[in-house]
């Protein structure tokens, strides 16, 4: 049985109720009012109660871009050990046959849905880490994601999150440092310089009507000049950032080097992600998010099947984004799910919460082409419960790609109480 939970760890982010606040006859209590709706996503829509800005400038380390898998992708499907005997006897119906992976290393194969991915890794810009996740033993959807995106595995004591740590340990030099795409801030970038969150940068806006907006942005420019208070900043802040977003959205995008991102969630992602990237507003981290990965049932086998439709999501939206990002000088992209799944196949033709999985790291300076870490092999007697056993600590990633990409200088401000072990898959900056 799955013990797990299907909880979205975001839900309990809160957001505004849509309200308006301008008009000519501002009074002192009225734009203070106004302004305090600022940071929430009652007016600036989707942005969170926590701005802070800082004075204009390019960022000294990779655009980091996390790409959340949300409930736990088949890391035995998608980058498959096709070598290892026990994989083929473990799963007999949904297993992906050898003769339709992309083979890598004489071990381990894409999926054929990820062949858009064949490209960056020919040209040693992708590289994969199997057998990675948490040390914590969690099979629950909620804690996991937390955990993860908190950088610190069965610790609810930090509320931070592993990206907003390291944007708070570093100089603040522009006003969008961080972006979330999606409905809510992601876990990973709560902290006191928090992003902007936005769907769309078309809907980054004040909500009123153009005479009004003007009024507001001039009222609290007006209110708050001069004054070093962190509301005087975030006010100023925001006023800044929707004024950028907004002439941004004006311009038409078309995407570089011919790419073509999917039109699907997201893709519409990266591509908002791209356009802030080659726009150079200083952006240091992005969140997205994928879901729809629990495969509990009916996970299919190549070609075909709802993993294969997903998988190919990725590949595309990815590919696209390198292709847009002229490989990725500059942009260092991990992608991470909160687990794996078990080993062996269940009887709905699905796989139910397992713990080791993979990641993804994509970019320009990736010591590319190499599946990293230790494999432990599927024999019934070197699993974890069942499970794929987890050899490599997915901070051990992160950790080693903010310290020689990022420009962080301290990995304990991140995560705290762990010794970083380097695999050496990212090139010094």
């Amino acid at each position: 049985m799955d013990s797990g939970t299907d909880e979205n760890p975001l839900d309990d982010c809160g957001c505004g109720a849509d309200e308006r606040a301008g008009g000519a006859g501002h009074t002192r209590r009225r734009v203070l009012a106004g302004f305090g709706l600022l940071g929430a996503t009652a007016v600036v829509q989707a942005a969170t109660p926590r701005l802070a800005f800082a004075a204009g400038g390019a960022p000294t380390g990779d655009l980091v871009v996390q790409i959340f898998l949300r409930g736990a992708m088949d890391g035995l499907s998608a980058v498959v050990p096709y070598a290892d005997a026990d994989y083929h006897v473990a799963r007999p119906g949904i297993r992906v046959p050898t003769s339709s992976v992309h083979k890598l290393d004489g071990f381990f194969g894409l999926h054929p849905a990820l062949a858009p991915l064949l490209g960056p890794w020919r040209r040693r810009h992708l590289a994969v880490v199997h057998a990675v996740g948490s040390p914590h033993p969690t099979r629950s959807h909620f804690d996991a994601q937390d955990f993860m995106e908190r950088g610190v595995p069965g610790d609810l004591s930090l509320s931070t999150g592993w990206l907003g740590r390291h944007l708070a340990s570093r100089p603040g030099r522009s006003d969008l440092r961080a972006v979330a795409v999606g409905g809510t801030a992601q876990l990973a970038l709560r902290g006191p310089v928090a992003p902007i969150t936005l769907r769309r940068i078309v809907d980054f806006t004040l909500v009123a009507e153009d005479a009004e907006r003007t009024v507001l942005e001039t009222s609290v420019e007006r209110l708050y000049a001069g004054l070093a208070h962190p509301m005087s900043i975030a006010g100023k802040g925001t006023i800044s950032a929707t004024r950028r977003l907004r002439a941004l959205s004006r311009t038409t995008y078309t995407p570089s080097g011919g790419a073509k991102y999917p039109n699907t969630e997201l893709g519409k992602q990266l591509t908002e992600v791209a356009r802030l990237a080659k726009a150079r507003v200083g952006l240091e981290a992005a969140c997205v998010d994928s879901t729809g990965w629990d495969t509990h049932e009916s996970q299919g086998t190549a070609p075909a099947g709802r993993l294969s439709s997903l998988l190919s999501d990725l590949g595309a939206a990815l590919a696209a984004f390198y292709t847009d990002l002229g490989g990725l000088r500059g942009v260092t992209v991990v992608v991470m799910s909160e687990f794996g799944r078990r080993v062996a196949e269940n009887g709905s033709g699905g796989t139910d919460h397992g713990h080791g999985g993979v990641m993804f790291v994509l970019g320009g300076g990736v010591v590319g082409g190499k599946v990293y870490g230790r494999w432990p092999g599927l024999a019934p007697a070197r699993l974890d419960r069942g499970d794929l056993r987890v050899t490599t600590d997915y901070r051990d990633v992160l950790g080693e790609i903010l310290l020689r990409r990022g420009g962080q200088t301290s990995i304990a401000r991140v995560f705290p109480r762990h010794n970083l072990a380097p695999l050496g898959l990212v090139l010094p900056r």
